[in-house]
């Protein structure tokens, strides 16, 4: 949905946030970083309840408005080269993908084929021998 729409939902991303954040509060804690354990508490996006980050104007900005991003952080819509580009290889992968796991599926059915009277896989018997 995102690469066809280039929108992410809100709810769905919110759903994302709260977990990452979780996945991380039990990563701290197996990491040895904390000493308590995290809640099983799923934030809903919002902000962090653990801490917040304030935004300070910059000079030249009044203190009632919202600072502006830069122009290299200002995301741009539409079919980009880097979106087009990855959804190609995305979709090549995918399908060689497709087909080595076809390859393996076969190549199992075809193994599976040489079974003897008592359900082993074996090959023809071969006599070598020197003088």
């Amino acid at each position: 949905m995102l690469a066809f729409t280039g929108r992410y939902p809100a709810r769905i991303f919110d759903f994302v946030l709260g977990m990452n954040r979780w996945a991380l509060r039990v990563a701290a804690y197996a990491g040895l970083m904390t000493d308590e354990y995290p809640p099983f508490r799923l934030d809903m996006g919002g902000h962090d309840p653990i801490g917040t980050v304030t935004l300070t104007p910059s000079s030249g900005e009044s203190p009632g408005e919202a600072p502006t991003p830069p122009r290299s952080m200002q995301r741009r819509r539409g079919w980009t080269a880097g979106r087009v580009v990855s959804l190609v290889l995305g979709s090549v992968l995918g399908l060689a993908s497709l087909g080595l796991l076809t390859g393996g599926g076969i190549a199992t059915w075809v193994t599976n084929t040489q079974r003897d009277a008592a359900g082993y896989i074996s090959t023809h018997t071969n006599t070598f021998a020197t003088s």
